[in-house]
């Protein structure tokens, strides 16, 4: 398949995010003119994804590394090769962030909005690539995109699986959270959320965060502490 074949399948909307400060730079550094590095040639690829997503071409990527297009391939197969090990590596620094939200000594309230404000201004920062990925089947997608597809589905399972448990922890339920807590991570925390707030609705960041935290917190505590059912009456 090719660039533009890819990204058209893979941005059935328009991919750009409205224009936020970022609150913390990706590890990606500007790569030197004439570097031929293969580490050099990853970041390059890693700072076109995220600007330009999945359609991005060979040219492209030389021309942001400094190099000829032949040089590419003196380290990678194909461009698939190479596009799928750099998402994987921008995935990579995705998720070591994310995990540093999940440990926190705030109240449950307080870490909640703080979890949602972080996840989804980290969720900006991963840039065009990454949604891209999360809004496309597999089915549409190369062999070796699709793997990194699926990394990037497995480690969100875990994540919201993590977090929902501690948050059920700290509002005082026991055992495992229930369904409806579960999927309520997922749906306030999730890329599309991002998407359909901060970009589409153009819903500032904090709104974004303080609203999702409200929405997480009324459905813990909704199961940890249910409404008493309505005694029946006596005839």
């Amino acid at each position: 398949m090719s660039p533009a074949a890819l990204s058209s399948v893979t941005d059935p909307v328009d991919s750009g995010f409205v224009d936020i400060p970022a609150a913390s730079e990706p590890d990606l550094i500007p790569v030197p003119p004439g570097a031929v590095s293969r580490e050099g040639v990853v970041r390059a690829t890693q700072h076109l994804l995220a600007e330009r997503g999945l359609g991005i071409s060979m040219d492209d990527i030389a021309a942001a590394a400094g190099v000829s297009r032949r040089s590419l391939f003196r380290h990678f197969d194909s461009r698939e090769a190479l596009v799928a090990e750099a998402l994987e590596r921008s995935l990579n620094w995705y998720f070591e962030r994310v995990a540093e939200q999940a440990d926190t000594d705030l109240s449950l309230d307080e870490w909640l909005t703080a979890l949602a404000r972080n996840i989804h201004r980290l969720q900006i920062d991963a840039g065009r690539a990454i949604w891209q990925l999360a809004a496309a089947n597999d089915d549409d997608l190369t062999e070796s995109l699709a793997r990194v597809n699926q990394l990037r589905r497995n480690n969100g399972v875990r994540f919201s699986s993590r977090v929902a448990g501690q948050a059920w922890r700290l509002a005082g339920g026991e055992g495992d959270p229930p369904d409806a807590v579960l999927d309520a991570f997922v749906f306030t925390l999730s890329s599309y959320a991002t998407r359909a707030t901060v970009t589409d609705r153009q819903i500032s960041l904090e709104r974004t965060a303080t609203s999702a935290g409200a929405i997480l917190s009324a459905t813990i505590r909704a199961d940890v502490h249910p409404a008493p059912k309505s005694a029946s009456r006596t005839r």
